[in-house]
């Protein structure tokens, strides 16, 4: 499954540029056959994707985390996502595009 997730997100990735029109720039940090860590930014946010094998988190392969530049240090994050145990390829993009959605909107996040 983590390879399905990891080929998934890679192409997710590939396709940010023409679909937010250079609106969240992404820095991939590690790109492995087990691992992806992603630094992006938008205007209003720094992001963080990281994707790996199962261990003792609160996510099972995939996190999204966003901070708001316009706040503090020690605020909470605007957006997080973890995956679940049964979330298909599918669930976690839909988790990712939620997030990247949010760094080009300046909407109020909702759960």
């Amino acid at each position: 499954m983590l390879d399905v997730i990891l080929t998934a997100v890679r192409r997710r990735l590939a396709e940010l540029p023409a679909e937010y029109g250079g609106g969240i720039a992404a820095e991939i940090r590690t790109d492995t056959a087990e691992r992806l860590w992603v630094l992006l930014e938008s205007s209003r946010y720094f992001g963080e994707i990281e994707i790996s094998p199962p261990d003792f988190r609160p996510y099972r392969y995939a996190a999204f985390q966003l901070l708001d530049k316009e706040s503090d240090s020690q605020q909470a994050p605007a957006f997080v996502y973890y995956d679940r145990e049964g979330d298909s390829a599918d669930d976690v993009l839909a988790g990712l595009n939620r997030g990247f959605a949010k760094m080009v909107s300046d909407e109020a996040y909702q759960i």
